[in-house]
């Protein structure tokens, strides 16, 4: 963000290598900078290139003296400023990220703007997308427990034949039914070397036992 020229020279370079839209994701700001006119000029060099979606994290990037879990916390969220970049491009697509950890805070989010990038949340809970799935499309059928298991299961099975370690693919899972009877079990059976070691899939079977 400190240099919006360049940022916006490699835009237009992408722009001219692929046929798809070259979105950009970025921060309010740096450091303890504040100002509004730094991230309107920063997007609106970009938006002279052509591009035409920002994902904007509402928050400053510190650069000194944070760590980068740090940044995604403890920078003040700032909608506000989202909104009127919003209203200052208004031809252009604003997605909304940075502390959207609830289905209420998202499905706001997506009334808001247009639409909102869901991070670490759905990583923790992936539930949450179920959730915002039955509230955003409340007549389109959700997958159960059981089923999602089996598919990816079998999803699993399909990887590993290919040589994909079983414990990437489980391990997006760990969190799926934090809160409900039986999680720290799911969890510690998909987390045991042992078990991961064999690159079976059933362990997914096996875990869900603990669980229904």
């Amino acid at each position: 963000m400190a240099e919006p020229a360049l940022v916006a020279d490699c835009v237009k370079a992408m722009q001219d290598a692929v046929s798809v839209p070259v979105t950009v994701k970025h921060r309010l700001g740096l450091d303890y900078d504040q100002s509004y006119d730094f991230v309107r000029d920063f997007v609106g060099q970009l938006y002279e290139v052509g591009c035409r979606v920002f994902i904007a994290h509402a928050r400053n990037a510190v650069l000194k003296g944070l760590s980068p879990k740090d940044n995604r916390e403890i920078p003040p969220l700032r909608y506000d400023i989202v909104t009127r970049l919003k209203h200052d491009f208004p031809d252009a697509l604003f997605v909304l990220n940075g502390g959207l950890n609830t289905p209420d805070l998202i499905t706001s989010a997506v009334d808001a703007f247009d639409g909102a990038m869901v991070g670490r949340a759905a990583w923790h809970e992936p539930y949450v997308l179920r959730d915002i799935s039955r509230r955003l499309w409340p007549d389109t059928p959700v997958a159960d427990d059981a089923t999602i298991v089996q598919q990816m299961a079998g999803y699993a099975r399909s990887e590993v034949a290919q040589g994909v370690p079983l414990r990437a693919i489980v391990k997006p899972m760990l969190g799926l039914f934090n809160g409900r009877k039986g999680a720290r079990q799911w969890r510690r059976h998909l987390s045991d070397p042992a078990y991961l070691a064999t690159q079976n899939p059933d362990i997914l079977h096996q875990a869900f036992a603990f669980v229904n």
